[in-house]
């Protein structure tokens, strides 16, 4: 009986872990794709204006 419970409690451990340290990655690569975004936009020889709007780009 608390063999299948302690089995059940311990996968459910282990993807709540799983879940937050994917979380935690993607959180991250956002971070470093805003910053190139970012970078771009404020590029010497720009004044500091986005990009007009295209068909990629709205």
């Amino acid at each position: 009986m608390w063999g299948d419970a302690a089995e059940q409690a311990l996968y459910g451990i282990v993807t709540v872990f799983a879940v937050l340290i994917l979380m935690v990655y993607l959180m991250r690569l956002s971070a470093i794709v805003i910053a190139r975004i970012e970078q771009a936009r404020h590029r010497p020889g720009k004044k500091g204006k986005s990009p007009p709007p295209t068909e990629h780009n709205p």
